[in-house]
């Protein structure tokens, strides 16, 4: 009896886990039309650290590529800079993005994500930092959004970063640069 107990458990346990480690998708988190009248001289390069490893039932995981995916595209998408630079060294500015928190709740019918990224837009020659801020977000996604728990919690996460990637490109887009 006790080994079908834990049995169940760690079969549970194991369900939970995976259900709720769904990666977020780059292409999601760009902002949809988003239309900014700046356009700054020179090339932008970026640079993202994301959450860190997910443990079992920990926080939820925001990889730092799948985030600078998301910045880029939308960079460009929104053509703020006249291009983008895969490389620090061929770009004129370098947007550095720092996850400070990603929260979810595991399990609900309403999951909302509240995600703070800490961005940093420095001239890459001097190393004047001409921007920074720390901005907060979140999102709700329920049961009209997706059925499966692991696609709310995803779907939630993706809608707070994308909203934060708005935010920081609209001030950016304030800069005099």
């Amino acid at each position: 009896m006790h080994r079908l107990l834990a049995l169940l458990l760690a079969s549970s346990l194991l369900a939970l886990s995976g259900a709720c480690a769904s990666s977020p998708k780059g292409s999601a988190m760009v902002p949809a039309d988003l239309e900014l009248d700046t356009r700054h001289p020179g090339k932008v390069h970026v640079s993202a650290q994301g959450s860190g490893r997910r443990m079992l039932l920990g926080k939820p995981r925001l990889p730092g590529a799948t985030l600078r995916e998301a910045a880029t595209d939308a960079l460009r998408d929104t053509g703020l800079f006249a291009g983008t630079a895969p490389e620090a060294e061929d770009a004129d500015w370098v947007l550095s993005i720092e996850t400070r928190s990603v929260s979810k709740p595991e399990m609900s019918l309403d999951i909302e994500a509240v995600v703070e990224l800490r961005w940093v837009l420095t001239e890459r020659v001097s190393g004047e930092v001409r921007w920074a801020a720390t901005l907060e977000t979140t999102h709700l996604a329920n049961n009209f959004d997706a059925n499966n728990v692991t696609d709310r919690g995803r779907i939630a996460l993706e809608g707070a970063v994308s909203k934060n990637v708005r935010e920081a490109l609209v001030r950016i887009a304030r800069v005099d640069l």
